[in-house]
């Protein structure tokens, strides 16, 4: 049977992303990520924003980031089949690193 990938992390901790990631990669076990601009993807529904949009500015332009931390900015997810975790990671370094942070 085949078994799809399963969401294994989402957050904004780029630092917990790359620890899961460290571990996946030590242990062999193949996985896929996403990284979102959480500032992009929202916008704003103004007209302003909209020909913005249109004239390829990202929406950040017209909505602002001042006083937001570099790390709110983006959004990280990774992927990864559930069985080759259980498989390969050791149960005890696996509940580490999801209870940390």
């Amino acid at each position: 049977m085949v078994r799809k990938k399963k969401q294994i992390y989402q957050g904004r901790s780029v630092k917990k992303f790359n620890e899961i990631r460290d571990v996946l990669d030590i242990y062999h076990v193949k996985y896929s990520y996403q990284v979102k601009d959480t500032i992009n993807d929202a916008g704003s529904d103004s007209l302003l924003s909209f020909i913005g949009r249109q004239q390829g500015m990202a929406p950040r332009a017209f909505t602002g980031s001042a006083g937001v931390s570099g790390e709110e900015l983006k959004s990280y997810i990774i992927y990864a089949k559930e069985d080759e975790i259980e498989k390969k990671i050791p149960t005890d370094i696996w509940n580490e690193i999801n209870n940390s942070h």
